[in-house]
């Protein structure tokens, strides 16, 4: 889908090599499945594994949550925040949810 698109049709489209600013064309996103990154305390990560099952409930929808599953951890602690990157993906096959920063509670 696209999200934002900064050019019009019948414009000149510069590399920026001629000394003109180089600027993005559109922006792209992936709707049907949705990649949130959650920050886990260090004394929950160890139950933190590619396929443990999780639930995103956003203020919007706090009766419809959505569920999915973590893709993958970064493996290791964040020495300054003592937390541990999560990378969840939720299926969006419906289009429920817009690609948008936003507040979300997850549970994994």
């Amino acid at each position: 889908m696209v999200t934002a698109r900064n050019v019009d049709v019948g414009a000149l489209i510069d590399s920026g090599s001629a000394g003109g600013s180089k600027m993005e064309l559109f922006h792209l996103a992936e709707t049907d499945k949705l990649r949130v990154f959650v920050d886990v305390p260090q004394v929950y990560a160890a139950r933190h594994a590619a396929g443990v099952p999780a639930t995103l409930t956003l203020p919007q929808r706090p009766d419809r949550p959505l569920h999915g599953a973590v893709a993958r951890t970064s493996g290791a602690i964040n020495s300054a925040s003592r937390t541990l990157r999560v990378e969840v993906d939720v299926d969006n096959q419906e289009g429920a949810v817009l690609p948008e920063p936003t507040r979300w509670s997850i549970w994994i």
